[in-house]
């Protein structure tokens, strides 16, 4: 019954876009830190 290579367990798909998804929220909240430093640092 277990086809292997045929298609990704539905698992690993959801672990993979909750992980991008983590990233890019960090990504965001570390830009958005970086350029409200920048602003009051002129």
């Amino acid at each position: 019954m277990d086809k292997k290579g045929d298609s990704m367990p539905l698992w690993l798909i959801v672990l993979l876009i909750s992980a991008v998804i983590l990233l890019a929220l960090g990504f965001l909240i570390i830009k958005n830190k970086i350029i409200d430093g920048v602003f009051r640092g002129i």
